[in-house]
Formats: C-alpha cells, structure tokens, sequence
C-alpha cells in the first residue's frame, strides 16, 4: 500500500498522540536524567492545543488511513505569528535582553512506528516540514537530539544537519 504524507488534521491527533507518547517514552528511557515526561506530554489534547497555533504544522505519514508516522514543524524566534506578546512580557518581568536573537525553524519531534522504519518515510516527513518552512520565509531549521539517541543522530546527519551547540549537564546531588 502506498504511503502518503500530508499535513494533519485534528482527525490524527489520537494516532500522532501514540507515536509521540512512544517518542517521550523511547527518548526517557535514553537518559532518565531529562526528567519525568509531564502528564499531558504527547496526549490529544496537547496534540490538538499545539495544531491550533498558527506557527505549528503537523505533517503525517499515512498508510491505508493510520497514521505510521509524524513530524512537528515550529516557527519560533522574531515577532512572526503574533509572538509579539513574548516581548510584552519581557519588558514587564524586566528580563535581559538576549545576546544573539535567533528566528528560524524547529523540528521537535518526529518519529516513525517501528514496523515501518527503514522505508525513507522520516526524511519524507522531515522534507515537509523543511518545505512548509522555507514556504513560511525561513531559511534554518534546527533539531535537538539527545546525545544517546544514536538512530536519530545518524538520519539528522545523513539528512545533512550538524551539531551547532552542545549542552552539557551536571547533576548536583
């Protein structure tokens, strides 16, 4: 059966809610330092708040009407979209203004159901997402990995993305 990718609808919350609650779980048990996934983390009601913010696309992988796989799109940074408010509350809580600004796009999630991996459906997802970017004016993306997830590093770098940045952490027990 053939796979389709498309943007997603409200409909896909509930199969885009599985595969993400399945991410949250896989990058955990990676390294159970980042914390304990919040209750709402990957659930359709976070699913469905997320898609209803203009700067925020959903792209599925479909096959045979399930969703098999999902990539989310963000456009963060400057005022686009009506991020205006963002400066409001800087100049209210008197916070310091950064030392570099930075706008571009954001991958923060993508994952494709096990049984369907090795297919090139993840980078057909993630070359929609970086389509409706460049469409939206952007001209970076950017992806957070956690340093353990070795599979996912591997596709970012085939897929020609690099490290820019390297958080360290230290626990202080």
């Amino acid at each position: 059966m053939e796979i389709k990718i498309r943007t997603g609808t409200l409909a896909d919350c509930p199969g885009i809610s599985l595969l993400a609650r399945e991410l949250i779980r896989w990058e955990h048990s990676l390294n159970r330092e980042i914390g304990e996934p919040t209750p709402w983390a990957g659930s359709e009601a976070e699913i469905r708040k997320q898609m209803s913010d203009p700067g925020t696309r959903f792209f599925v992988a479909e096959r045979a009407g399930a969703v098999i796989g999902y990539a989310k799109a963000v456009i963060h940074g400057g005022d686009r979209r009506g991020r205006l408010w963002r400066r409001v509350i800087d100049l209210l809580t008197r916070r310091p203004r950064a030392n570099f600004s930075s706008s571009g796009g954001l991958i923060p999630g993508i994952f494709v159901a096990a049984t369907e991996r090795g297919a090139g459906i993840g980078r057909r997802l993630s070359q929609a997402a970086e389509l409706w970017l460049r469409e939206e004016g952007l001209s970076r993306v950017y992806v957070h990995v956690l340093q353990k997830n070795e599979p996912a590093l591997q596709f970012w770098n085939e897929n020609g993305y690099s490290p820019v940045t390297i958080v360290l952490d230290k626990p202080l027990n």
